[in-house]
C-alpha cells in the first residue's frame, strides 16, 4: 500500500485538478471499459475529440487518468498542442525516448501500416500539464510484419521488438461523431502484429543503450 508520503509528490493543485477530470468521465455505452471526457471535463477539447471512448481505466500508480492503446496521432497532437500535453518519457524504467519513437512512427507509416502506442495520461506534479507516458507501439494495422522490419523498429527503438503469431488482440475502430467505437478482430485468423512493451518487460537504465533513455 502506498502511504501518505508517496501522494504528496503530486501537489494539492494536481490533486483537484485529477479529482476534476476523473469526475467528468463517462462510461461509453456498450462498453464495460471504455469511458470519454464529457463537455464538463478540465481538458481541452482537442484532447476530448481525439481520444472519444478510447479511456482505458487507469492502471498506475499515479494521477493517471487512462491508458489508451488504440490508434490516436500523438505525435501530430503533440506538435499542434505542446502547450497542454508533453511527454514525460517511458512507462517504468527503461525504453526508449521520443525521438525514437517518433522515428518508429514514422517507419511503419511509410510502410502502410497504421501505427498506435500504448500510453498513459497522466497529470502532471504541479498541476498545471497533462503528461504522455509511453509504454509501447504496435503496427495496428492487422497485416504481417516481415523480419527485416521488426529488425529495423528493435534497432530504432533499442527494445526488443517481438513479432506475435496468431494475433490475439482487438482493435477498435472509431465511427461517426457520438457513437461508440466498434471492436475489430483481426480480419484473418493468423496475422502478425509488432509489439514492443518497455513497460511491462521491468526494463531498467542498464537494459537499454544509454543514448535511448530520455
Amino acid at each position: 500500500m502506498l502511504d501518505d508520503t508517496f501522494w504528496q509528490q503530486w501537489s494539492p493543485e494536481a490533486h483537484a485538478w485529477y479529482a476534476r477530470i476523473m469526475d467528468a468521465l463517462e462510461l461509453v455505452p456498450g462498453f464495460r471499459n471504455r469511458y470519454r471526457f464529457t463537455a464538463a471535463a478540465p481538458v481541452p477539447r482537442w484532447l476530448a475529440r481525439a481520444t472519444d471512448g478510447l479511456l482505458l481505466a487507469p492502471e498506475a500508480p499515479a494521477l493517471q487518468i487512462a491508458r489508451i492503446w488504440d490508434r490516436v496521432e500523438w505525435p501530430r497532437l503533440l506538435a499542434e498542442h505542446s502547450e497542454d500535453l508533453v511527454v514525460a518519457g517511458p512507462v517504468g524504467a527503461g525504453g526508449p525516448r521520443w525521438e525514437a519513437l517518433l522515428h518508429a512512427w514514422q517507419i511503419l507509416d511509410d510502410a502502410d501500416h497504421r501505427p498506435a502506442l500504448d500510453v498513459d495520461l497522466d497529470v502532471d506534479v504541479d498541476g498545471r500539464v497533462l503528461e504522455l507516458r509511453h509504454g509501447g507501439i504496435s503496427t495496428g494495422s492487422g497485416r504481417p510484419v516481415t523480419d527485416a522490419l521488426a529488425e529495423q523498429l528493435a534497432e530504432v527503438l533499442a527494445v526488443p521488438c517481438e513479432v506475435i503469431w496468431p494475433a490475439s488482440s482487438l482493435a477498435s475502430e472509431l465511427g461517426p461523431p457520438g457513437t461508440p467505437p466498434e471492436p475489430r478482430a483481426p480480419v484473418r485468423p493468423h496475422q502478425s502484429i509488432c509489439d514492443t512493451w518497455w513497460s511491462w518487460l521491468s526494463l531498467g537504465p542498464e537494459d537499454i543503450a544509454p543514448s535511448a533513455s530520455r
